[in-house]
């Protein structure tokens, strides 16, 4: 076996440390994506009454007709949340960011289905999320720019400025 290292081993041979414990962080997430219907489905074991009171706390209807329909509004929007974050945090793509607007048109929306004194929920979201689209789907674009210059052409723009900045000196 001359020429193979440990980790390459670990590789090869299933049940190694390293393999299990690479494996643990995939796991989890792997539960939290599986765990997601059955987190959407919570609201099922609310009472549907205009106050539910518990020994932690107390929650109202507020404008909603019960607490489980309050629930189920907030089901509506966690879990999707929850699930894009997972989705964020898990993605290498260089585009990934963009994946910051619909969770924050979630976030918008889950505080103002919190928000006792909102009456209707998801009116006014996009007005708040229009500066958050400019400026991700702007800096995206950018990174997106920048890469296609690298990757797809080979021109390095950081190069290319040093030599338009020593071509300028040059000139003058």
């Amino acid at each position: 076996m001359k020429g193979i290292d440990l980790k390459s081993l670990s590789r090869i041979l299933p049940g190694t440390k390293t393999e299990a414990k690479s494996l643990f962080p995939d796991l989890i997430i792997v539960i939290l994506i599986a765990a997601s219907p059955f987190v959407f489905y919570i609201y099922k074991n609310i009472p549907s009454t205009e106050t539910w009171r518990t020994i932690f706390f107390t929650l109202e209807s507020a404008n909603y007709l019960s607490v489980s329909h309050r629930t189920w509004f907030f089901m509506n929007k966690f879990v999707p949340l929850y699930l894009l974050f997972l989705w964020i945090l898990t993605c290498w793509h260089w585009w990934r960011y963009i994946i910051l607007v619909p969770i924050t048109m979630y976030v918008f929306q889950l505080y103002s289905v919190l928000n006792n004194s909102i009456k209707y929920v998801d009116e006014m979201e996009i007005y708040w999320l229009i500066p958050v689209i400019l400026v991700t789907t702007t800096v995206v674009y950018l990174l997106r720019q920048k890469l296609f210059f690298k990757v797809v052409k080979g021109i390095d723009i950081e190069k290319l400025d040093e030599e338009l900045k020593k071509y300028k000196a040059d000139r003058n």
